[in-house]
């Protein structure tokens, strides 16, 4: 007689899809969530005497609206929450805010996950598992960190946006998607898979269309709050899996899920009675982490596929740009925060953790990635004023602990200045600063020299017009007096260490023989840069390569604007050319133009002498019309290119580290892009920028869920790497075509900052970190200060106090594929113990040997006590 078949297991998943603002104004939102919260408890401590698999269980999905609910509750509660994490009743899920992940930087990242691990750790518990719902795409980089934390399990809540009708109620009518699953996993969705990192980190993930919810692509058809219904349709839902090919004896549905919707007890009930009538079919009421363990456990003997690499982004990195001003901003405000927290280290920690974590999280909550609400107007734009609260808030703190700690890092000294290295790899580099000064005061420029000979070349400029492309110019020339004036200091400085501060004296004026004395052409011993008086026009010629490095196609980061409706290309009209710089350090021209909806285009283009790299800055105003693109146009010319950029923890070659079927035609990159070949190099750096095209400007890769017209082309496949017919390197900077809780909003000025250099082979990653993490130069002495790896793979890229506030941690990054090993006893002059740690600083294993493996483009976490 045959055994009984085993049941097949359906997990419910209570928990609540976040979107900071998109139903609510983010104010009314937080006590939203404290109301659900206090429910939750309830229905935790109502259920406590159910059958185990009835009892109910919630996930908080992102950790923003639990922080807010911890620090405003009460005591009771608060015991009530920690008892309900520690027995598994309530999982914490590992990430702070459902952010666009291809829009933060690898610092963010890893911060993403601390506050939810500082709370488990005081409940008791480790982090399970994490989810990123709602954002087609997915970096590499968010395996690696997830991997590095001991996080095992991801869900992996991508919406089948390209499916939806468009605005007007029409069918897609494009081959495109987010990635091509019925090739990964033959029948599609639901799929238990490994996702592999660039770096060969994994994670156990599950995809299944959106939320997770029993319906359609994106309809939730039933809840399981209605035994009746729940009779009636779940049986058929499991034998179309079962039909469809889907190999698993469990599923998971999520309950209550969608956007900020509110939890219900009403499952437990349910399932409750759903088991005490049924055999075949067993409900549960689970956290995530329970349902992926009993996936993982069902898919033992089974074949589980693994997806490799980048899962590049559509709709959500691009819509960021709908916000371009603010977007640039937090993106600046994140380079500055991560030299200051290295600063604060090296200065020996007068600044506390808990006032950097918590600008973290207004940068985190900007890039979240709910920009709006369901509707416009007034209550749109008020939401919206938090959204981007969080930006400016972010912006303004760290400008005062920028100051604070340029306060206290030198004793006062005559003439001597102070050198803050901070980039984490050895290179030459370029700082700039901007001081009011009295029009009397003599200033030329000089020469520094440090005790052991390493020199610092300061230029001094005076600026006289309040439209160049700096931060803080405009505020510091509405403020100055009739008798001050802004003066420019340009420091050229090589880095002594990979991490150092070096005190210089001044020395000598520096001798400068001037290359070219034309006032439309810029020349060194790199290049001869040429300037067209008339049209704007720039090319570039390198003298290594002996070669103009652009095609003529565009001039030299042209910015051109798209009309999306009418399919027009607008070029920049420019109206006037000058050189304002000329120096030892540095000499510029200053291009002023205007393109469509852009009606003021100012680019400086910036030759230094002593570094082969020319900066283009970028001070742009733009307007509110609707339905365009803006794009600057880097042209390089470079036989058969390849591309590829820096991803979150690991470089990405365009094209082939990407998953299969994914948007090929804008890539969210971290600092720098690259386009080379066997006739050479050509690497562009970028502050603000990081959409970036490659070989042409591409159809925009935004679904019908969030675009209002169809762009041109939209029926046509991704750019596949043999439709690439040039080396262009292309940063898109502006969108405006949007539906849903993307208004368009452009308005203001943006500015946005690019190097770019040429060559035979050029390192793009210290090229990059030393142009993203300039020096910080500081008038006076101070305290010498070196930490140097001594490893060219090697880089510090992160550097802070510890958690516990024991010791120093550094993050060191393998950053050229290669496995390598760094001898820890000399660094901190051989006085601090070395442990290796986990990401988030946790499971801490001390480092007895003096030597540190570390893998191909692998992030190690050190702590020194």
């Amino acid at each position: 007689m045959p055994g009984k078949a085993e049941p097949f297991y359906v997990y419910y998943v209570p928990k609540t899809h976040h979107d900071l603002g998109y139903t609510h104004t983010i104010d009314e939102l937080l006590g939203v969530y404290s109301k659900y919260y206090d429910d939750v408890l309830d229905f935790c401590e109502c259920t406590s005497d159910y059958p185990d698999e009835a009892k109910y269980r919630y996930t908080v999905e992102s950790f923003w609206s639990l922080d807010y609910y911890i620090k405003h509750t009460s005591k009771e509660n608060l015991a009530r929450l920690k008892k309900y994490v520690s027995e598994g009743r309530i999982e914490i899920q590992a990430f702070y805010a459902n952010v666009i992940d291809g829009i933060c930087s690898e610092e963010e990242i890893a911060r993403m996950i601390y506050p939810s691990a500082a709370f488990a750790r005081e409940c008791g518990v480790k982090l399970k598992s994490a989810a990123l719902t709602d954002i087609p795409g997915l970096s590499s980089g968010v395996i690696k960190a997830m991997a590095k934390a001991d996080i095992p399990y991801l869900f992996a809540g991508f919406p089948t946006y390209f499916s939806w009708n468009d605005y007007m109620g029409n069918p897609p009518c494009t081959p495109n998607s987010f990635w091509d699953e019925n090739k990964l996993f033959g029948w599609g969705h639901p799929a238990a898979f490994n996702w592999e990192a660039i770096g060969g980190e994994k994670v156990f993930a599950w995809y299944q269309f959106g939320y997770g919810y029993m319906g359609t692509d994106h309809i939730a058809e039933i809840e399981a709050d209605d035994y009746d219904v729940l009779k009636e349709k779940l049986p058929g839902y499991i034998n179309k899996l079962k039909n469809s090919g889907m190999p698993y004896g469990v599923m998971r549905y999520v309950d209550h899920g969608l956007d900020n919707q509110q939890p219900d007890m009403s499952v437990s009930d349910v399932v409750r009675l759903w088991n005490e009538q049924h055999d075949d079919i067993k409900c549960v009421v689970a956290t995530e982490a329970m349902f992926f363990e009993a996936l993982k456990n069902d898919c033992l003997n089974k074949d589980v596929a693994t997806v490799y690499g980048e899962l590049t982004h559509t709709d959500y990195t691009t819509l960021s740009l709908s916000e371009a001003q603010i977007t640039a901003l937090n993106k600046n405000t994140k380079h500055k925060l991560h030299q200051l927290e290295k600063l604060n280290a090296i200065l020996g920690a007068p600044l506390k953790n808990e006032e950097f974590s918590d600008i973290y999280k207004d940068i985190m909550l900007y890039d979240e990635h709910c920009y709006g609400m369901t509707h416009f107007g007034y209550e749109n734009y008020y939401n919206r004023s938090f959204k981007t609260n969080y930006a400016y808030r972010a912006a303004r703190i760290t400008e005062n602990i920028g100051k604070t700690l340029e306060e206290k890092a030198t004793s006062k000294c005559d003439d001597n200045i102070s050198v803050f290295s901070l980039s984490g790899l050895l290179g030459k580099c370029i700082s700039t600063k901007l001081q009011t000064v009295p029009k009397s005061q003599k200033e030329m420029s000089s020469v520094y020299t440090s005790d052991n000979g390493d020199t610092v070349y300061m230029q001094v400029d005076t600026i006289e017009e309040s439209d160049l492309p700096f931060y803080d110019l405009r505020k510091l020339y509405a403020m100055k007096h009739i008798n001050s004036e802004i003066r420019q200091y340009t420091y050229a400085v090589s880095q002594s260490g990979n991490i150092s501060s070096v005190t210089y004296k001044p020395t000598a004026k520096p001798e400068y023989i001037k290359k070219c004395s034309e006032s439309n052409i810029l020349e060194n011993d790199y290049y001869r840069i040429t300037v067209d008086e008339n049209s704007g026009h720039v090319s570039v010629y390198d003298k290594e390569l002996f070669r103009d490095i652009s095609d003529g196609t565009f001039s030299m980061g042209e910015v051109v604007s798209r009309d999306i409706e009418k399919n027009v290309m607008y070029r920049q009209k420019t109206y006037s050319v000058n050189k304002r710089m000329t120096g030892p350090v540095a000499d510029s021209i200053v291009v002023r133009s205007a393109c469509y909806s852009m009606p003021s285009v100012v680019n400086e283009i910036i030759l230094y002498h002593n570094v082969k790299r020319i900066d283009f800055n970028y001070r742009i105003v733009i307007d509110t019309v609707p339905m365009r693109e803006a794009y600057i146009v880097f042209p390089a010319k470079i036989k058969q290119p390849q591309f590829s950029f820096q991803g979150i923890g690991s470089p990405v070659k365009a094209f082939d580290d990407i998953v299969c079927g994914a948007n090929t035609n804008q890539y969210a990159a971290q600092n720098w892009c690259k386009a080379y070949g066997e006739d050479g190099e050509a690497v562009l750096a970028m502050d603000e920028g990081g959409i970036v095209e490659f070989g042409d400007i591409n159809t925009t890769a935004v679904s019908q869920a969030h675009h209002h017209i169809n762009p041109p082309d939209w029926e046509k496949l991704y750019v596949a790497k043999e439709d690439i017919k040039n080396s262009h390197m292309v940063s898109m900077i502006l969108y405006n075509n949007c539906e849903t809780n993307f208004p368009c909003i452009q308005q203001g000025e943006v500015i946005y900052r690019y190097s770019l250099t040429t060559g035979q082979r050029v390192n793009e990653e210290a090229f990059a970190e030393n142009f993203v993490y300039p020096p910080i130069v500081v008038g006076g002495k101070a305290n010498d200060f070196k930490l140097d790896l001594d490893n060219e793979n090697l880089i510090v890229s992160a550097m802070k106090m510890s958690e516990d506030g024991k010791g120093i941690v550094l993050r060191i990054k393998e950053i050229s594929g290669k496995k390598t090993t760094l001898s820890v006893s000399e660094l901190f002059d051989g006085k601090k113990q070395a442990f290796v740690c986990n990401l988030i600083e946790q499971s801490a294993k001390r480092v007895d040997s003096g030597i540190v493996d570390i893998g191909p483009y692998e992030t190690v976490v050190l702590k020194f006590e």
